[in-house]
């Protein structure tokens, strides 16, 4: 392809992404089309799933397991999820057996489902069964023996659990870990550990029959006549209010009542919060309110039927201000017959898992707060295919709304606007990013540095530039060219410690891929 071509054919991409939208492009200016195909996926630009493993990642059935791994899984239903994908890496880093996950039934709703309660456990360990060893219990003669107990670091590389966790396992031959969220870091990692991460988030945890065939019969609701459905995780509830404290939108004693939520609860760190701030930042759940502006500016027509991924919207009026525009509004409460939901009363969980199951499989996937629910099912309709899912950009968005509601833009510009600023947030194909640079990268780029300077000749290339370190000395050695030139000699005298750190470094890389 030439370079123009490549221009040519960015720029179609562009004009498709906003002809979805019904935005029509003609010579620069952006108009509003009234029969657009807002249903339609983005371009996967021949993009597809490719998690198998190769034969030499094939675990060997006859070898000896190195110990066993217990889990307390920390967290809600997807959170848990994600924490289980990371210790299936890490029982496969260590060669060792996963005892079935225990689920977390302490946190904010107070779930005593298990593991068995939601997941498929058959499904889960033939998926898995060429990668690691799972068992549903200690075998006997370890079911007394004394656990070791272990709270991993949060982010942790591979050489982390194949050197020191690795160690305590073979000396323990138990170890329990209590906590999963977050243990393994999500970059610099083999892409072998990334597949096996999606093998198992998206293949090996399958949901139970019982949460399957509702989900199947709810859809089905949804689908009569052919209709299509849009999904929207709604999460203006009451914790994550409490936690991010975002107020906008609630009345004064709901605000009291999620601010003294939030200090009741000791690992939430961040007390004192500007809610005004944090939602012109865009870091605040849409309200029922702005959801409902949002979908309407983004072209869905009101009576579009609308399936509401959440628990119980927080505040007095409730969902009030959203069906004030879209009527058909679905939840699994008002889905179901009581006699559907009779097995599922007080399982939180549970039902969470049946809204994944009809988020997944809804023509459109909107979510309001990039949480742990909303993140899975969006790399999961990923997974499945580049399906439509759409994430507002709440801070230019609200910004318009604010506009809008003072009477400085007319609807068709606010619509005109939001269409254009999500024209490219469908999660179509795009380049991973590798996220923040942690302590690890930095003293790599120091070394990298301190090695640039190593090895810098003074007769061959720094005197003839007048950096010869005689040149400066007494009063010169303050200026900024003496101080660098101090540098790069204090670099050079101390060579013998960089090869130090450079091998110290390779074999680091070496063990952790």
């Amino acid at each position: 392809m030439s370079k123009n071509n490549f221009f040519i054919d960015k720029a179609t991409k562009e004009q498709d992404q906003l002809h979805s939208y019904g935005v029509h492009v003609n010579n620069g200016t952006h108009h509003v089309q009234q029969d657009s195909d807002i249903w339609r996926n983005p371009v996967n630009d021949k993009h597809h799933v490719c998690i198998e493993r190769l034969t030499n990642e094939t675990r060997n059935l006859s070898a000896p397991t190195n110990g066993y791994i217990l889990v307390q899984t920390n967290g809600g239903l997807n959170q848990m999820k994600m924490g289980i994908c990371d210790m299936v890496v890490i029982a496969k880093l260590m060669d060792a057996t996963l005892v079935l996950p225990t689920l977390d039934h302490k946190s904010f709703w107070t779930d005593p489902s298990d593991f068995k309660d939601i997941f498929d456990i058959k499904q889960f360990k033939m998926t898995l069964q060429d990668d690691i060893d799972i068992v549903e219990s200690l075998p006997s003669h370890l079911a007394e023996a004394a656990i070791q107990q272990k709270d991993p670091i949060s982010w942790s590389k591979a050489y982390y659990y194949q050197g020191e966790i690795l160690s305590l396992l073979k000396q323990h031959k138990v170890v329990n870990f209590l906590h999963t969220d977050s243990r393994l870091a999500n970059n610099g990692i083999p892409n072998s550990i990334q597949k096996l991460r999606c093998r198992t988030m998206y293949e090996a945890l399958k949901c139970t029959n019982k949460i399957n065939e509702l989900a199947k019969k709810l859809i089905g609701r949804l689908k009569q006549n052919n209709d299509r459905y849009l999904a929207l995780h709604l999460r203006f509830e009451k914790d994550i209010l409490a936690f991010t404290g975002c107020t906008h939108g609630l009345s004064q004693q709901e605000a009291d009542e999620i601010e003294s939520l939030r200090y009741s609860v000791k690992h939430w760190k961040v007390k004192k919060i500007k809610s005004t701030q944090k939602r012109l930042q865009g870091d605040c759940p849409l309200t029922p309110r702005e959801s409902a502006i949002f979908l309407q500016a983004m072209g869905f027509p009101l009576s579009t039927k609308i399936y509401i991924v959440a628990g119980e919207i927080y505040g007095e009026h409730g969902l009030d201000e959203f069906k004030e525009k879209y009527k058909n509004v679905y939840t699994h409460s008002n889905l179901a017959t009581e006699d559907d939901l009779k097995p599922f009363k007080g399982l939180h969980n549970q039902l969470a898992a049946l809204d994944y199951a009809l988020a997944l499989a809804s023509d459109i996937f909107v979510y309001t707060y990039d949480g742990n629910m909303a993140k899975v099912i969006r790399g999961h309709r990923m997974f499945k295919g580049f399906q439509k899912t759409i994430y507002p950009h709440k801070r230019k968005f609200v910004k318009m709304l604010d506009e809008l509601d003072k009477g400085r833009l007319s609807w068709d510009e606010f619509s005109m606007h939001v269409k254009k600023a999500h024209a490219n947030r469908t999660s179509r194909p795009r380049r991973r990013l590798s996220g923040n640079m942690g302590l690890w990268t930095l003293l790599e780029g120091c070394l990298l540095i301190a090695n640039a300077l190593a090895i810098l000749n003074e007769d061959r290339f720094l005197a003839p530039r007048g950096w010869s370190f005689q040149e400066y000395s007494g009063v010169k050695r303050n200026t900024l060219k003496g101080q660098i030139i101090g540098l790069i000699y204090a670099t050079q005298y101390l060579r013998v410690l960089l090869i130090i750190f450079n091998s110290l470094c390779i074999v680091v890389k070496l063990v952790s891929g």
